[in-house]
C-alpha cells in the first residue's frame, strides 16, 4: 500500500511539471504583440523619425528668427481692417484660422490652417504688402505631411488685392519648404527636391522612405508692377534626407 502511494504521488508531480511549459506558452500568447509596420519592419510603439541634418531643430536659432520677424507682424494702417484668419482665399474661406475640405464619396480631405502673416514693402510704391502663409495637410489612406502656401496681398483703399500665391509641395511628394527669406524686396525660397520647373514639380524617383528626398532648389522671386515673377532658380545636388518633421526657416527683413 505504501509503495502504491509513492508511485501515485510521483505520477501527480510529473504531470504538474509537464503542464508548466504549456501554461507559460498560453500566457505569453495572451500578451499583446507590438505593432509592426511590415513594409519597413519598424516597431511602431518605439518609432522615432530618422534624425539627420534636414530635420534637426536649432531652437535658439528659430527663437532668434522669430524675434526678428515679430516687428513685421505689426499690422499697418492699410491692413488694419483685414483679418486673415477669417478670410476668403482663392480656394478656401477660413473661419477662426481653419477650413476643412472633405472629399465626396472618399475618405479624408484637406485641412487648411492659418500659419503666419508678415507686412513688408515688396514693391516700389513705398507701401507694405501682406505675406500670408497657410499650411495645408491632405489625408486619405495616409497624410502627406503638409505643404505651405505663400500669398502676397497689396492694399487698395484699405481693401486687400491678391498679387499672386506660391503653392509649394508637400513633405511626402517633394518640393516642400526648407526656408523662406525676404531681403531688400527679394523673396528667396529653398525647397527640398528638384522644383525648378514649377514650385510643386518633383521628378518621379524612388526613395528609401515616404518622406525622403534628394537635392535642393533655390529660387528668387520679385514683385514688379503688381505682378510676381520668378527671377532665377537653381537645383543643387544633395544626399537623401528625411524631411518628415522639418521646421522651415522663416527670415523676414525690410
Amino acid at each position: 500500500m505504501k509503495i502504491l502511494f509513492i508511485i501515485l504521488a510521483f505520477l501527480i508531480l510529473s504531470n504538474c511539471a509537464s503542464q508548466t511549459p504549456a501554461g507559460k506558452i498560453e500566457n505569453d500568447a495572451a500578451r499583446p504583440k507590438p505593432t509592426v509596420n511590415n513594409v519597413n519592419n519598424v516597431n511602431v510603439n518605439n518609432w522615432k523619425p530618422i534624425q539627420n541634418e534636414a530635420n534637426k531643430i536649432d531652437e535658439n536659432k528659430h527663437k532668434g528668427l522669430d524675434a526678428q520677424n515679430e516687428k513685421l507682424r505689426q499690422v499697418p494702417d492699410e491692413f488694419i481692417k483685414i483679418d486673415f484668419k477669417n478670410f476668403k482665399y482663392p480656394y478656401a474661406r477660413l473661419k477662426n484660422g481653419e477650413y476643412i475640405e472633405e472629399r465626396k464619396n472618399r475618405s479624408g480631405g484637406i485641412t487648411y490652417s492659418f500659419d503666419d502673416v508678415f507686412f513688408v514693402n515688396l514693391n516700389d510704391d513705398k507701401k507694405k504688402e501682406a505675406v500670408v502663409m497657410l499650411y495645408a495637410v491632405s489625408c486619405g489612406g495616409s497624410c502627406d505631411g503638409g505643404k505651405s502656401i505663400v500669398h502676397f496681398y497689396s492694399s487698395e483703399k484699405s481693401k486687400p488685392k491678391l498679387v499672386d500665391w506660391i503653392e509649394l509641395g508637400s513633405r511626402s511628394n517633394g518640393c516642400s519648404l526648407k526656408s523662406l527669406k525676404i531681403i531688400e524686396k527679394k523673396i528667396f525660397i529653398e525647397q527640398f527636391g528638384r522644383c525648378s520647373r514649377t514650385p510643386r514639380y518633383e521628378e518621379n524617383r524612388v526613395y528609401s522612405c515616404k518622406f525622403c528626398v534628394k537635392d535642393l532648389t533655390s529660387s528668387v522671386y520679385i514683385i514688379k508692377n503688381s505682378e510676381l515673377f520668378r527671377e532665377a532658380s537653381e537645383e543643387i545636388e544633395t544626399s537623401e534626407t528625411n524631411v518628415m518633421n522639418y521646421f522651415a526657416e522663416i527670415s523676414i527683413n525690410e
